[in-house]
Order: C-alpha cells, then structure tokens, then sequence
C-alpha cells in the first residue's frame, strides 16, 4: 500500500505538524527499527543520515528566529505577494520537511494487501509509528540496546526539537501578523517607522532619485484612508513600491519645506529678521529659563514679541506656529496658545523682554559668528 506524503502549506497543518512530532518517544523509536527490520548497519547509515540534515536541520531554524524578530516590524518583505504567511515560512523549511516526511514514510508499517480503493493513500503523519500510528509499548528500555541504537535516538530527538521549534517560531509569526492585522493604529505606526527607516538608509541618494509624479501606495492612501490602507495591506506592497513611496514622502516633505521658506519672510514687517528668526528657533532650547525641561509659554511670549520687533507686547500667533512648525524637538512640549497669551501676568514685561532680547542678540552672534 501507498503513502501520501503531501501536505498543505496552511497555518492548520503547521500546528498538525508540531503536533505529530511532539509524539515521539522511546517506545515509538523502537517501533520504528522494528517495522522495517533495521539492522545495525541500517542503523548507523540513519545516524550518519540523521547528523548530516540535523545541521541543514538546525540552519534553518536559526535563520526562521532571525527572520522573527524583524518579520512583523516591516510592513513589506520580500516575496510577500508571492506566498500567504503560512505558505512563506513552510517554503523556509524545505530541507527540514523533506527529510521528516522521509523519516515518517520509512518508519509506516509494510502493508502488502491493496485497499479497496485503490486511490486511498493514509497520509504518513497519521500511520508513522513516530508519530501517531500504532504503537506497542517495548519490553526493554532504550538502555538495552546498543550505543549506536541509543546515539541514533537521542540524535532523532534533537533533529525533531529543531522541527517543532521552527515550525513553533512559525506559528508564533502567523498569530502576532493576524493580531497587528486587527489593530488599524498598529498598522499605521509600523508603516510610518519601516517609512522612516527606509529614509535614513537611503538619505545619501534619495536627492538624485528621479522625481515621482505618481505614487501607487499614495494614491491608495488618498481613497482608502492611511489606517485603512494599512490595515488591509499589511505584509501587502512589495519593498520596491515601499521605497518609491518613501522617495515620494521626501520629495513632498523637501517641497513643503522650500515653498515655507519662501513664505517666511512674509510673516515679519522686517524681512531680515525671517533668517535670524530660523537661527533662534534651531537654538530655542538655548533661551529656557534654568534649562526647564518643559517648553516655557512665555519665553514664547518673548519670542513671538521679538518677532514683531522687541519693543512691544503685542505677540502673533503666526510667530506662535511657525516655531511649532520648525522647532527640532518634542512637540508634545508646547504650551497652547491660549497659555502664552495669559503667561506675563505679575511680569516686569519691559525688563523681561529686555532680557530676552539680550540673550536673542548674543545667540546670533554666537551662531553667525560660527557660521562664518
């Protein structure tokens, strides 16, 4: 009688898989010489046999923990439109499923009588006597046998603890992509930070990349929504669209950039002060009173003041949003402009914006100083 020795690349015959191979045991090792008349140089030939995959073996499973720790962090792989999860990490395992489906079809009983239908073929990980086929308990233990007997088992253990371990790396991979799968805002940030990674490995060379027009992931971006969008398409684009995407965010962000600071200017009576203004804002931390961890609401008073001259109390809010918009650090810091607005009460306003336009001067001379 035949055996069928297939199996399907899905997430359920993974688990199945682990769940055979979890069955062996001294008793089912036996059983396995005993089926097919092992002798004793059989016996070293499957040692040989087993020490050689079990480096192959062991490879492999080394490589599926490398992939582990970076797979669910990127939002596009390699291949990934290519295979489902399931069927991309079995493809990995290729040596290792290929000699245990071996192992598993030469330790199924011998069964010369044809079946009644002669396209019923058991499948080997249910007949095996490694694994789940029957099985009678051995009168001695593994002890008793020869030393090439008991190498060849605790070698078999070893290989089959590498099995159960990949394909447990594997499964562990499938569950945590479907739970990230199922939280949208999840999705998002692991696009936003793979974005961000692919922009510092390729910072060097992004300005002589060709400008793109057209972004495929953009422009599903714009119908979809980004969480949506995210969501669906996880492990969904492929590395190639993700960086075009990438170029695409760069070349808008330096966009936005070069027409803000053509702007600039137009927000102070003395179009001068727009460069110095860049100046103090790149040093802002530089003008904290006694080096406050938190943003002061009315050192930006002082600055939105110094914008409009230095001379009067009269803060704009558009000073307000244009240190915001440029200021290097923590955003979350920032007072509310309802905050700087009422910050000078029981100040000495003349003195205090007096002060800071002191240490506004010497900060520029510093830095043009510097520069020159």
């Amino acid at each position: 009688m035949r055996y069928d020795d297939k199996y399907d690349k899905t997430e359920e015959r993974m688990l199945d898989v682990i769940d055979c191979v979890q069955e062996l045991s001294k008793d089912r090792f036996i059983a396995s010489l005993y089926v097919r008349h092992v002798s004793s140089l059989d016996v070293d030939i499957r040692l040989a046999e087993v020490r050689r995959c079990l480096d192959t073996v062991h490879g492999e499973c080394l490589r599926l923990a490398k992939l582990e720790i970076s797979y669910n962090k990127d939002f596009a792989v390699d291949d990934n439109q290519r295979f489902t999860t399931a069927e991309r990490l079995f493809n990995r395992l290729r040596s290792t499923m290929a000699y245990l489906r071996k192992k598993l079809r030469t330790s199924c009983p011998i069964v010369h009588k044809q079946p009644t239908n002669p396209n019923f073929k058991p499948s080997i990980f249910e007949r095996s006597v490694l694994t789940k086929g029957c099985c009678a308990r051995d009168l001695y233990d593994i002890t008793s046998f020869e030393d090439n007997v008991q190498a060849l088992y605790y070698e078999q253990q070893s290989l089959f603890a590498n099995v159960i371990l990949s394909l447990a790396i594997c499964s562990r991979v499938i569950k945590e992509e479907r739970e990230i799968r199922a939280d949208a805002d999840r999705c998002v940030k692991i696009l936003e930070d793979h974005l961000e990674r692919i922009l510092e490995d390729i910072e060097d060379m992004v300005d002589a990349m060709s400008d793109i027009a057209e972004c495929e992931i953009q422009k599903l971006i714009a119908e979809m929504g980004k969480e949506a969008y995210a969501q669906k398409h996880f492990h969904g684009p492929t590395m190639k669209k993700l960086k075009e995407y990438a170029v695409f965010i760069y070349q808008q962000r330096k966009l936005q950039q070069e027409q803000q600071a053509k702007n600039i200017p137009m927000l102070f009576k003395d179009p001068n002060r727009a460069a110095d203004a860049m100046i103090v804002i790149a040093h802002f931390d530089e003008l904290r009173p006694d080096n406050r961890r938190m943003m002061n609401a009315f050192s930006i008073r002082l600055f939105c003041n110094w914008c409009e001259g230095g001379r009067v109390d009269s803060p704009k809010e558009k000073h307000y949003q244009l240190l915001i918009r440029n200021y290097k650090g923590k955003k979350e810091e920032f007072p509310s402009w309802h905050a700087v607005t009422t910050s000078k009460k029981g100040k000495d306003m003349d003195a205090e914006q007096a002060k800071f336009n002191t240490a506004v001067e010497e900060l520029l001379k510093k830095y043009k100083a510097d520069a020159a």
